[in-house]
């Protein structure tokens, strides 16, 4: 399996940010502190971030993403 760019373009009213660094930690292998870095940068910054995932795990990720209220899109 290859590698998937995941980009995170903005949140949604109602984003649940403790989910989604959970979701990045677990899913994505990143650290709790990178994680931390892109939900702010994405909430705090409004700027879209992205991350390299298994294609295999990109649009399971995707989709939770968005269920917690993070948009998101795969890039291929």
């Amino acid at each position: 399996m290859g590698k998937a760019k995941l980009v995170f373009t903005g949140w949604t009213v109602g984003a649940r940010p403790i989910p989604f660094i959970k979701l990045l930690v677990d899913k994505a292998k990143l650290g709790i502190v990178d994680s931390r870095n892109i939900k702010e940068d994405i909430i705090e910054n409004g700027k879209s971030r992205w991350i390299e995932v298994d294609e295999c795990l990109a649009e399971e990720i995707k989709l939770e993403a968005n269920d917690i209220g993070f948009i998101s899109v795969i890039e291929k």
